[in-house]
């Protein structure tokens, strides 16, 4: 649908050449300062130690989980891929990251402004550009390297939707075949870029029922990207999701679709008001309500179905902004835990597709505005809006300023406390380190990793006594926690003897028979007590447990003769 154009007296608004880099412009002085950043939070893991990125295993990439080594279900190879390639051009200069992560949101908001521009005024375009571009609430997904998960995926989306609504216009096979593969990749950089495929799908069964080419073509493209998923992970729900990460992956499918409804007011919350904000929101920031007949929840169940069904009218009446109501809306029912228990309970990088959806409205409600009114918004947004991005990237400059900031706005979030106290163990503040970790037990008593770092930090501080209870403590919690299993056989060895830490590196090794480590103190200690069959029994085990280890295979050709 097509809304009639009013004149307006800013000829340049209707200059894309102008208006375009004028985007880019404001966008660019709101983000710069986070070239400047390094890594930190998720990016570690995923980008720095993961050797599919620094040594470009091309074939690996297309073959293995988002997280190397894990199970967590997750499968976003050209993610991973556009890190590998960084790398190769760029080294790990953790810069050329983050100039990449903008140089995509720029492309993103592109995309948005022309797609907008084909039916709106291009005062409503512009807003709409401004609004996406410049919301605080999305910028976790810009300024984290990891944010470029969501960066890609909505590239390739908005780029699949520009090909698809040409096809209604004219049919073309080049270009049909092209926004079949653009709508298929989208989600092989993040999982909820299905909804580009999905929402094409549903509004053109709506509106072009009698071609059914445009439709099937875009359920096709959704269901290739979840075969590719499943035949190379053997699964397409997630997987090894942590009780920190997601409690909703821990209760009924009831108590999680309720819990679910409240996500959505608070996804709403930081759309329409985006402060403050925060790099975690994990256990216990956002508690569980279990308690069926509690109020809290029948609230915003009520609230989010209300506006469902304003939206629904609404979308019917205006054709264009119904297909962003669908993908916008569809991305956020998947990331809100309605569906299926995702990786995370809540985060503002997930933001990222559903503010497309509100770019589009806002550009729909600026095409309607007269006079001085319309000025107003769009400046006024831009004075309010860059500084708190600018704010923003400070935080996530490095680990202990963004952990810092976490646990002011997230008291109680145990893993912003954990954060934090790893930041500031880096820095060799093992006292604050220390406190932090009371911090994050003191709301989840169970957490494996603090007591492990707890122990660290007690033996850099020369307790080793205290750092054993430590390490003890997360073997507790967590009995197959492979590094605090050998962290307590040489606490052991060294604070009782090597008798005393026999079965500590036996229990090591029950959990992982090749661990390098484990078998040479254990072959050393029955070597030195006249245990020679007994210990090159232990390294054959080794070796058959982790044939390619080349240390253990050493080992093990040592030890043959004295057997």
């Amino acid at each position: 649908m097509e809304i009639k154009k009013s004149g307006t007296p800013v000829q340049w608004h209707k200059n894309k050449r102008v208006v375009v880099p004028l985007l880019w412009g404001l966008v660019i002085l709101a983000y710069a300062r986070a070239l400047g950043n390094g890594f930190c939070f998720d990016d570690q893991g995923i980008v720095v130690d993961n050797p599919l990125v620094s040594e470009g295993r091309w074939g690996a990439i297309l073959l293995s989980d988002y997280w190397s080594g894990e199970h967590t279900g997750l499968y976003r190879p050209l993610t991973i891929a556009s890190f590998a390639l960084n790398h190769l051009v760029f080294g790990g200069q953790a810069w050329a990251y983050h100039l990449v992560n903008l140089l995509l949101h720029l492309g993103a908001i592109t995309l948005l402004y022309l797609l907008v521009a084909a039916w709106l005024t291009p005062e409503g375009a512009l807003l709409a550009g401004l609004c996406f571009g410049l919301h605080p609430a999305l910028s976790e997904a810009v300024i984290g390297v990891v944010g470029r998960a969501e960066l890609l995926s909505c590239c390739l989306g908005l780029a699949g939707v520009w090909i698809w609504s040409s096809l209604v216009k004219r049919q073309q096979l080049s270009l049909y075949v092209l926004g079949l593969a653009l709508l298929a990749a989208a989600p092989l950089a993040k999982e909820n870029g299905i909804c580009f495929a999905l929402g094409v799908a549903l509004w053109s069964f709506w509106h072009h029922r009698s071609r059914p080419w445009l439709w099937v073509g875009a359920l096709a493209a959704a269901g290739c990207s979840l075969g590719v998923k499943g035949l190379v992970l053997g699964q397409l729900q997630p997987g090894e999701i942590g009780f920190i990460d997601n409690p909703l992956a821990y209760v009924g499918a009831e108590v999680r679709m309720l819990n679910s409804a409240g996500l959505l007011v608070r996804y709403f919350r930081l759309l329409l008001f985006p402060w403050p904000l925060t790099a975690d929101y994990s256990y216990d920031q956002i508690p569980v309500i279990e308690d069926m007949g509690a109020a809290p929840l029948w609230l915003p169940l009520a609230l989010v179905i209300t506006l469902a069904l304003g939206i629904w009218q609404g979308g019917r009446r205006y054709p264009q902004l119904f297909l962003w109501v669908l993908i916008s809306g569809g991305a956020l029912l998947l990331v809100a835990n309605l569906f299926l228990a995702g990786g995370t309970i809540f985060a503002e990088r997930l933001l990222y597709l559903p503010a497309l959806g509100l770019s589009m409205g806002i550009g729909w409600m600026a095409s309607r505005l007269q006079g001085r009114l319309y000025p107003l918004a769009a400046w006024g947004w831009c004075l309010v809006t860059i500084p708190l991005i600018w704010n923003r990237c400070a935080d996530w400059q490095d680990d202990l300023h963004l952990f810092r900031r976490a646990v002011e706005v997230s008291p109680l979030s145990a893993r912003s406390h954990y954060g934090l106290g790893r930041a500031l163990q880096q820095q060799g503040e093992m006292a604050g380190a220390l406190a932090a970790y009371q911090q994050a037990l003191e709301i989840y008593p169970p957490y494996a990793e603090v007591h492990f770092n707890q122990g660290a930090a007690l033996l850099s501080m020369d307790r080793p006594a205290e750092a054993l209870a430590a390490y003890q403590r997360a073997v507790q919690v967590r009995p197959g926690f492979v590094k605090a299993l050998y962290a307590v056989a040489v606490l052991v060895e060294h604070l009782e003897g090597e008798e005393a830490a026999v079965p500590a590196y036996q229990a090591l090794l029950a959990a992982d028979p090749g661990h390098v480590a484990g078998a040479r103190a254990l072959s050393g200690i029955w070597l030195r007590q006249g245990l020679t069959a007994r210990a090159a029994e232990l390294v054959r085990r080794a070796v058959v447990a982790r044939p390619f280890e080349p240390q253990l295979r050493r080992l093990l050709e040592e030890l043959l003769p004295l057997r």
